[in-house]
């Protein structure tokens, strides 16, 4: 993005010490998976914004359904994704092919694998009726989100603090 390597050198730093990176490395490391994943995905849209390299809106295709595969809410980003490098544009058939070919292909092996994997390819895994979800009074669990520390986002990732003098 055109920053001089130190600076990325130091943002990696903080991602790598001032988040929840660090302890993912135990688990399945999905969440920085999806990190890099989003991080690349919105590098390619740019470029494709930029530039109209269509191998780039075919990578950032890719990377968001890639996230979508490592955990399924990321799916309300894919139209935010559509939304950035379309808006304003006529790209030709081949550019929408590029773009929706990589979507379609992780959207069907993931079907596959949650028809496989549960019996239905529209089921992922998560109850929500049994008690999986958001089970708490919104005033609640809005604040324990935010501060708590047992899942509070400024708790577990102190550099999200930097943001708010910021903002």
């Amino acid at each position: 993005l055109g920053f001089r390597p130190r600076t990325g050198l130091i943002v990696a730093l903080i991602y790598g010490v001032g988040t929840l990176a660090l302890p993912y490395v135990k688990t399945l490391y999905g969440e920085p998976l999806t990190a890099f994943l989003l991080l690349g995905g919105v590098y390619a849209a740019h470029r494709w914004r930029v530039e109209q390299h269509r191998p780039s809106l075919t990578v950032a295709a890719g990377a968001f359904a890639l996230a979508v595969g490592v955990n399924t809410i990321y799916v309300i980003l894919l139209p935010i994704l559509t939304l950035y490098c379309f808006k304003g544009r006529f790209p030709p058939r081949r550019a929408w092919l590029a773009f929706a070919v990589p979507i379609l292909i992780v959207a069907g092996g993931l079907a596959a694998y949650n028809l496989a994997r549960f019996g239905s390819p529209l089921s992922s895994g998560y109850h929500f009726g049994e008690g999986e979800g958001f089970i708490h009074p919104l005033p609640v669990g809005f604040l324990a989100l935010w501060v708590s520390p047992w899942r509070g986002v400024f708790f577990y990732s102190p550099v999200l603090l930097l943001a708010l003098p910021g903002w």
